[in-house]
Parts: structure tokens; C-alpha cells; sequence
């Protein structure tokens, strides 16, 4: 999955893999060393990762046209989120 971001007027692609835990719906890997490279400048800022976090949940959700809740709790490789079971169970009724 490939995100987009916008940091000091530059705009920079980043790629990630994909995986699931038995806690955590989805994580959020770098694909390489580089795009590791890019996320460790981005998030160079006072708001540490949180516009990371944010900018690869609105891919997910527009992806997947689902509610997704950042996991905070993840303290793994990457970054972690869950779905927003709720918010499933609603549009199944």
C-alpha cells in the first residue's frame, strides 16, 4: 500500500506492507530501509508520528470505505490499527 505525505512544501510516497496480529487488525510496515528513511524525517516534528498515523488511516478508510481505529497500544514494528467493529455491526443491521 503506498500513502502519500506533504512535510516542509515536499510531497513523499511511502510503501508499506501490510500484516495482521491476533490483537491488532492491521499493521502498517515500512517496505524498505528507505521508506524507513523518509517516516524517521517525518515525523521530526512536535507532533511526533500522530500526522503518520493519520495519513495512513485515511488511505485505509478510503480503501476500504470502513471506520478504523488507530491501535495506540501497538508497540510493535510499524503501526498498528483495528476496525471499528461498531460502526461494522451497524451497517450489517
Amino acid at each position: 500500500m503506498r500513502v502519500g505525505f506533504k512535510h516542509n512544501g515536499k510531497s513523499h510516497r511511502v510503501d508499506f506492507i501490510v500484516n495482521t496480529t491476533r490483537y491488532t487488525d492491521l499493521i502498517m510496515i515500512a517496505k524498505t530501509s528507505k521508506d524507513l528513511e523518509v517516516l524517521d524525517e517525518l515525523k521530526d516534528t512536535d507532533a511526533g508520528d500522530r500526522p503518520i498515523r493519520e495519513g495512513i488511516k485515511q488511505m485505509i478508510v478510503k480503501q476500504l470505505n470502513l471506520d478504523i481505529n488507530i491501535d495506540w497500544n501497538y508497540d510493535g514494528a510499524g503501526y498498528g490499527f483495528n476496525l471499528d467493529m461498531y460502526g461494522i455491526v451497524k451497517k450489517l443491521k
